[in-house]
């Protein structure tokens, strides 16, 4: 039946997801215990599992999750542009700094929550734990991770907005984007983080909704 295919396919999809964050997040907890260069060491593989998440974002066109599309837009497509063109296409600057190590780090901790707790949420369990962190993690770590958007936005931009300007065209239209999305910071932040104020209170906000989350 539809009901069973789409179950199994969230299923499947945020179990792959899941396995794959904790992994990272394993090569990033190594990393720090190393001190090594965190997101250096990291980005490849988290870009790529960052593009598959983007299938989040069909998900929510096309009705499969009832996730609103806006915040899974700026969050998913945000990121991904702050890993490839900030953290990975800038300088070393950038990709060594530690500000970077904090991003991918908070990137990671907020996703070996929220993956599992889909997981579970699509087979109709409510792990008390999961949806306690789901819907309190973000509280600290949504700052902390917009902090360190905007700090590696900001050390970027010498290299797009100078040193760079005049032998990469790219440069150009990648700094006046960089000034727009730290203008519109703010705007973004509060976007993203009234979203999961929200659901907190539907999902915490009652014995009745923490029996149905």
């Amino acid at each position: 039946s539809p009901s069973f295919l789409k179950t199994t396919y969230l299923f499947a999809y945020n179990g792959l997801v899941s396995l794959w964050w904790w992994a990272v997040f394993a090569d990033i907890v190594y990393a720090w215990i190393k001190q090594e260069h965190v997101a250096a060491v990291t980005l490849e593989a988290i870009t790529t599992l960052q593009l598959l998440c983007s299938v989040d974002i069909v998900n929510a066109i096309l009705g499969i999750t009832s996730t609103a599309l806006t915040p899974v837009l700026l969050q998913q497509l945000g990121r991904l542009c702050i890993l490839i063109f900030v953290v990975g296409g800038s300088t070393t600057d950038v990709l060594h700094s530690r500000v970077a190590d904090v991003l991918v780090t908070v990137y990671a901790a907020i996703e070996i929550v929220r993956y599992p707790h889909y997981v579970f949420t699509v087979i109709g369990k409510d792990l008390g734990i999961l949806r306690f962190l789901r819907y309190n993690m973000f509280i600290p770590l949504y700052p902390v991770g917009i902090f360190c958007e905007c700090a590696v936005i900001y050390l970027s931009l010498d290299y797009y907005s100078t040193v760079y300007l005049v032998k990469d065209p790219i440069a150009v239209p990648v700094a006046y984007l960089e000034y727009a999305v730290l203008g519109a910071m703010p705007f973004i932040a509060n976007a993203l983080f009234g979203n999961m104020m929200r659901q907190r209170r539907r999902h915490l906000g009652s014995k009745k909704a923490a029996k149905t989350a």
